[in-house]
């Protein structure tokens, strides 16, 4: 499968150029220049400036001690500088991503979601095992052309986290072990990204 990109980058104008190349084994988003990043994500947590964003298949019998190392190791043949990238992991075929647009006010933004439901689980049960890293996961990096603060940033995970919640509610996603709602996976990862365009935004959502 030929990587290609995608044709909202030539649809939504950000503040600055960006693309997406998609092939079987990746997701790639690559801006111009770095972005203000909020993330879990396995390469990149925390608060970093970024401008590459990978979303890397795994098979689903992937399980590791190393998530970290292994994604360092198949960065290298991309030519992504580990420093300027947010990488997170799925066993989730990439041709079943979601992508969702939306304005808000003079404010555009995407979404890219993979999701997995294999490892679902009810968090309030407190019966999640985390010891090995498991690559069944819902996976979301959001893209903003705004200037959000730190607060504003971890209020965007907030409101997606809900989000993402309402909907394993709305689909009766359910633990294995429990028999109770799910609400999310042990491995979700998320990433959000903003451009710093604009004036100060101190809430998001």
């Amino acid at each position: 499968m030929h990587g290609r990109h995608l044709s909202i980058a030539q649809e939504m104008k950000f503040s600055y150029p960006w693309k997406l190349v998609e092939k079987k084994s990746y997701l790639h988003v690559i801006f111009d220049r770095d972005l203000k990043v909020a993330s879990n994500a396995v390469i990149g947590g925390g608060f970093v400036q970024a401008r590459h964003f990978l979303n890397m298949f795994v098979d689903k019998s992937y399980n590791s001690d190393t998530p970290a190392a292994d994604l360092r190791e198949w960065l290298k043949p991309l030519d992504v500088p580990v420093e300027r990238a947010v990488a997170m992991m799925t066993a989730v075929h990439l041709h079943t991503r979601a992508i969702g647009v939306k304005t808000v006010g003079d404010i555009p933004m995407f979404a890219i979601v993979t999701a997995g439901v294999g490892n679902a689980v009810d968090i309030t049960t407190g019966d999640v095992e985390d010891i090995r890293y498991q690559a069944g996961t819902i996976n979301t990096m959001i893209f903003i052309d705004a200037c959000l603060t730190d607060g504003a940033m971890l209020n965007a995970i907030m409101s997606a986290t809900e989000a993402k919640t309402k909907l394993l509610a709305d689909l009766e996603i359910k633990d294995s072990a429990s028999g109770s709602i799910a609400t999310g996976t042990s491995t979700d990862c998320i990433a959000i990204a903003c451009t710093g365009r604009g004036p100060v935004l101190p809430y998001a959502g």
